[in-house]
């Protein structure tokens, strides 16, 4: 995933803007790989903007990273799920 960052600014005052990489917070191989859940770890030492610690639960985020660890299956139907 890319994000648009601001370099610079040209003559006019425009912004010069240039793609960054980001990698995604969550990952389909497991919770334990999962950027994400260091938002939420007191002091949110992994969480680029601000710590949200607080916002879920334990049960919240247990429920999250048993999603993640079973693959992170959009799909209901297990017949609709593409195969890898």
């Amino acid at each position: 995933m890319d994000e648009q960052v601001q370099i610079g600014v040209d003559a006019m005052g425009n912004p010069i803007l240039a793609p960054v990489s980001v990698p995604p917070s969550m990952s389909a191989a497991g919770a334990r790989v999962s950027t994400f859940f260091s938002c939420f770890d007191a002091g949110g030492g992994g969480c680029p903007s601000r710590s949200h610690v607080g916002y879920l639960s334990g049960a919240e985020l247990k429920l999250l990273a048993e999603w993640l660890d079973i693959g992170a299956q959009y799909y209901n139907n297990p017949f609709d799920v593409p195969v890898m």
